[in-house]
């Protein structure tokens, strides 16, 4: 039987032997009467105290309803926060796994650009010597250049004379003997392999050919014409000679020249890659510091979900006992 059917009965009852009381209470006189009247009053004041009881039984199950309502509803929010609690452990363990594979990443890397820094430092090391001694074969050969144009502009001046006191400025020449003299310079040329230190050589071989060929070219001449004639073309054979020399030379020179800018270009990008990768060095160590934080904040992380899922248990126990 409940509490409360209970209680509906004690009522019931005390309803019913308050009213007998009064009823006998009426009927009876004299001794009889205060005598019954003590009884019903002792009647009624244990009912009246049995009521007071019933009426803190009520409270308590009142109370105790209450109670069971709350520990209910703290049971289901300690079950919530243990699977928030368990979330929370699972996102910190992938965010530890995370943090752990991006460290990895930035140290692998962080050791791929120190090695390519150091050998882009190397090549930038071997492309400077390159240029140096580049622009040093140019330097140096330049002198070669110069005394070479100056050879020509000498030898030229002096067949301008030579010419000029024969009487002839413009010392023509017979197509026979002109195709003769170049004939002559060309296979002296080649012979010495346009070597500029023989020089000297070609212009006595090509003076000794066309010495040795002069008294067949001057039969209808007279011996002093033949002699000037010869003289004037010995000359034009050495201008000739000089000026193939400094054609070879020049040539050379150029080829040096554009060695060297090439040499200074290259020297010139490989500076630029060392700085692109000591820029790359420098962002692959933040990201490796970053890398780190990260890290140290995920593992703090899971500690922490870690003591919040121990605590999500040990409140879900407590509430279970409540209940």
């Amino acid at each position: 039987m409940s509490m409360l059917r209970r209680a509906q009965r004690r009522r019931d009852l005390l309803r019913r032997t308050t009213a007998a009381a009064c009823t006998i209470l009426f009927a009876m006189t004299g001794h009889e009467a205060l005598a019954g009247s003590n009884d019903a009053l002792h009647d009624v004041y244990g009912y009246y105290s049995y009521m007071m009881d019933v009426k803190d039984e009520i409270a308590s199950y009142r109370a105790a309803k209450e109670a069971l309502a709350q520990a209910k509803k703290d049971l289901a929010d300690a079950q919530q926060n243990l699977a928030d609690a368990k979330a929370g452990v699972a996102d910190a363990a992938a965010n530890l796994a995370q943090a752990k594979a991006n460290l990895h990443d930035a140290e692998v890397q962080l050791a791929a650009v120190k090695n390519a820094l150091a050998a882009a430092e190397a090549l930038s090391a071997q492309r400077t010597q390159e240029a140096i001694a580049a622009q040093q074969a140019e330097a140096d050969y330049a002198p070669t250049v110069y005394a070479q144009r100056a050879h020509v502009e000498a030898i030229s001046a002096r067949y301008d004379r030579m010419a000029a006191a024969s009487g002839d400025t413009s010392a023509p020449l017979s197509s026979a003997a002109e195709k003769d003299r170049a004939a002559v310079v060309a296979r002296v040329l080649n012979e010495v392999g346009y070597q500029q230190n023989r020089v000297n050589d070609a212009q006595v071989m090509v003076n000794a050919a066309l010495a040795g060929a002069a008294p067949a070219e001057t039969t209808a001449g007279t011996t002093e014409g033949t002699t000037d004639t010869s003289a004037i073309d010995a000359a034009s054979a050495e201008v000739e000679a000089a000026q193939a020399e400094l054609d070879a030379v020049e040539d050379y020179f150029s080829q040096l020249t554009a060695a060297r800018e090439a040499a200074e270009d290259a020297e010139r990008d490989a500076r630029e890659a060392v700085a692109d990768y000591q820029q790359d060095l420098a962002d692959s160590t933040t990201n490796l510091a970053e890398a780190t934080s990260y890290g140290a904040d995920a593992e703090n992380y899971q500690q922490q979900a870690a003591a919040w899922e121990r605590d999500a248990v040990r409140d879900e126990g407590t509430a279970e006992q409540q209940l």
